[in-house]
């Protein structure tokens, strides 16, 4: 069953405008969010990754030689 339509014009141009175009702004918006999520992760990875370069690690590797080289 419908629901009855409102007699207000404006609450029903609202109602109208919600059926029409509220699923884009709401995937929009979810778009918007996994966006944010991902640019955040990079700078996440990115930072971590930076500072382990600044990490020396050097392990020295001797190797015993004779005489002759």
């Amino acid at each position: 069953m419908a629901a009855s339509p409102p007699d207000n014009p404006y609450i029903a141009a609202r109602q109208e405008w919600n059926e029409r175009y509220g699923s884009y702004v709401k995937a929009a918006a979810a778009w918007r969010l996994v966006g944010i999520t991902g640019m955040l992760m990079a700078v996440v990875g990115f930072s971590y990754a930076l500072y382990q370069s600044t990490q020396v690690k050097l392990v020295p590797y001797i190797v015993e030689v004779d005489r002759l080289g």
